[in-house]
């Protein structure tokens, strides 16, 4: 991968690891395994240098893995491993979202620029990050920072401020939201649609059959003529 401004601050970031946070995130681990899909409208591909450049409305899949972008570089190296540079054009951002690992919850990140490491298994997103958790469709937490490190393999992600954070104050900010009613801080964005009602297995009784009603009763024989009374 080429240097690049995003690199230095990357380096820096890694050397800071150890000093911050790290929170489970569950990745689908079966997602590693999966073939790498990409659609867009253009490709430019470098046999020798093993460089493809993606561009217009670009998606790639890989399991339940997906990133959106305007552009997309990725390279691959003498093991296969793939690495991907994703931007979006002025005013957009970089989509990403995967399942978590035996739940019903994915996590859905944004940022003008993404970082992917097939070998390491992280997604960096780098300025103006977001990142949060859904759980059935409902935004449970989320986290703001200038990076975001999403690690799949350690089921963790760690966050940095800076001046290019989505926070006024350049620092990170953590939205947890509460089990109970009240919260303070509504999560950002809309929440996607949520998990429709388990199906009851219990058989629903038998509808009574409706009672035909009585027949009328039969009217007395007419008296034959001449009879008498």
């Amino acid at each position: 991968m080429p240097t690049t401004p995003s690199l230095s601050l990357r380096n820096l970031l890694l050397a800071a690891l150890l000093g911050l946070a790290a929170v489970p995130a569950f990745a689908e681990r079966a997602d590693r395994d999966k073939p790498t899909l990409i659609d867009s409208d253009t490709l430019q591909y470098d046999d020798v240098r093993q460089v493809s450049v993606f561009t217009g409305n670009v998606v790639l899949t890989k399991g339940t893995l997906i990133i959106r972008s305007d552009r997309m570089e990725l390279r691959e190296d003498a093991e296969g491993y793939q690495t991907g540079i994703a931007t979006a054009n002025k005013g957009k951002q970089v989509f990403v979202r995967q399942k978590r690992e035996g739940v019903e919850e994915y996590t859905e990140g944004t940022s003008d620029r993404t970082e992917y490491e097939g070998k390491t298994e992280r997604i960096f997103f780098i300025d103006k990050a977001l990142v949060k958790r859904l759980a059935c469709g409902v935004v449970q937490d989320e986290i703001r920072g200038q990076v975001v490190i999403y690690d799949q393999r350690t089921e963790t992600y760690s966050a940095q401020g800076g001046p290019r954070s989505p926070q006024a104050n350049q620092r990170v900010r953590t939205v947890i939201q509460s089990k109970t009613a009240g919260t303070t801080e509504a999560p950002s964005g809309p929440p996607a649609t949520a998990c429709p009602p388990a199906a009851s297995n219990t058989a629903k009784p038998a509808a009574p059959a409706a009672a035909k009603p009585a027949a009328p009763a039969s009217k007395p024989a007419a008296p034959a003529a001449g009879a008498r009374q």
